[in-house]
């Protein structure tokens, strides 16, 4: 991509999302967020629709780059290499801190970031299949909310652990139940 068509939709992207902290998001206009980006709004509609595609837009560029985190495959996990794919994605979340504080200051990305760290730590589309009992499922909610919450706060700067800190209390936290569904689906 053309480095003048990256720097145009970085500066719109970050006045939409300092203006999404302020606001919500339908009381944002284009005119508010080309005069805060510096470009006109014939640029803002070349390259997106309205407010709302944009934020979608955002929405999928930080899922897609969280899609290779927290990867794994078949039964054989070990916690070495669930580590190494949770400081993946803690590095991510660390290198993207600001533009994730201004997503997550909203009701629908506070959503988003739940169902997210859902899919990277359950795998739902490796695992999905998986005969589950009621108790299991609690378990599986009670761990993806506790660790999302917990990474929440941390972009949030609200818990003060190192990236090495958080990335082994994620583990200890998640590994377990992660480790018992992918043992599951082996016997299935």
């Amino acid at each position: 991509m053309d480095k003048r068509i990256e720097r145009t939709q970085a500066a719109i992207e970050g006045a939409f999302l300092k203006l999404l902290n302020e606001k919500s998001i339908g009381k944002i206009t284009v005119c508010e967020v080309t005069s805060l980006a510096g470009v006109n709004r014939s640029t803002f509609y070349a390259h997106y629709h309205d407010v709302y595609d944009l934020k979608r837009k955002i929405m999928t560029q930080v899922k897609g780059d969280l899609d290779g985190q927290l990867s794994f495959d078949g039964p054989n996990l070990t916690m070495g290499a669930f580590k190494v794919s949770t400081m993946e994605m803690i590095d991510y979340l660390n290198d993207n801190r600001e533009r994730l504080q201004y997503l997550l200051s909203t009701d629908d990305g506070n959503r988003f970031f739940f169902d997210l760290v859902q899919d990277r730590i359950m795998q739902s589309d490796t695992i999905s299949g998986i005969e589950a009992d009621d108790r299991n499922e609690a378990q599986v909610t009670a761990v993806v909310y506790g660790v999302a919450g917990l990474m929440r706060d941390w972009v949030f700067n609200r818990v003060t652990l190192t990236e090495a800190e958080l990335t082994d209390l994620v583990a200890e936290l998640a590994y377990p139940t992660v480790s018992a569904q992918l043992e599951a689906l082996a016997r299935n």
